[in-house]
């Protein structure tokens, strides 16, 4: 028997000429807006992938995202307290005058942070790998403003966005990735994490993954604009990938 693979889309792709073209027996299209009442629909043993713009990446795990209040003791502006959080990469030069292929290769899997704020009160969010945990965003905050001179009077979790997420593919979808990425590319997935992976997490989901051919946003965040949103479902690549992974799914034999 064939394992079920629930497409999960935005609500307006579900009605999108993408339906017609996905319109194959073990493909079934869920929509995104409405996860909760959906979600006791789903098989225990079925595949769950999330149309998201990733680049072409496979994503298995999204960053947990929080929200930290920072008051300095010194007055600075948003860009050097934005200086001071910037990555660091232990092997490759990532700054921000770093070639824009290592910017893009390996920003995505270190743990990033966005800045707001006048004089000496900020709102820091911490977009952290999935290993990480809320404590060592607060340790790494505060050695990074320690390098660059400025002194953490407060530095208070305030809210959190979004917790860390895992996902783990079953062996079957796992190869059926593989076959289908070497099939269509002539090497296997790139597995990666992004932000924008947001609703991977929301769905909660065993067995899902998010993939998307089209590109990640420009804020890096979990939003996506609508634009970029219709771009990706409707190019051929996406379209492609579905259904060769569909098929691939559908024919596994375990060999």
């Amino acid at each position: 028997m064939s394992k079920q693979l629930n497409l999960w889309l935005p609500s307006q792709a579900c009605t999108a000429p993408l339906a017609e073209d996905l319109a194959v027996p073990n493909v079934r299209l869920m929509e995104l807006e409405r996860r909760q009442q959906l979600r006791h629909q789903v098989e225990p043993d079925s595949v769950n992938l999330v149309g998201l713009p990733t680049e072409g990446r496979v994503v298995l795990v999204s960053k947990g995202i929080w929200q930290y209040r920072l008051t300095l003791a010194e007055a600075a502006t948003t860009e050097q307290v934005l200086s001071a959080l910037w990555p660091t990469h232990r092997e490759y030069q990532v700054g921000q005058k770093a070639p824009e292929f290592l910017r893009k290769t390996f920003l995505p899997g270190l743990n990033i942070y966005c800045c707001t704020g006048t004089k000496d009160s900020y709102l820091i969010e911490a977009r952290m790998a999935p290993t990480a945990t809320e404590a060592e965003a607060d340790a790494e905050i505060r050695q990074k403003l320690a390098s660059a001179g400025l002194t953490p009077l407060e530095l208070t979790l305030c809210r959190q966005v979004q917790p860390p997420y895992r996902s783990h593919l079953a062996a079957e979808a796992l190869e059926a990735l593989v076959r289908t990425c070497m099939e269509l590319t002539g090497r296997g997935p790139n597995l990666e994490w992004y932000q924008v992976a947001n609703p991977l997490a929301e769905l909660d989901l065993p067995n899902a993954f998010a993939y998307g051919s089209g590109p990640l946003p420009g804020s890096m965040g979990p939003e996506v604009q609508e634009a970029q949103l219709e771009g990706f479902l409707l190019d051929e690549a996406f379209v492609q990938f579905i259904l060769t992974f569909a098929r691939t799914l559908s024919n596994f034999d375990g060999g």
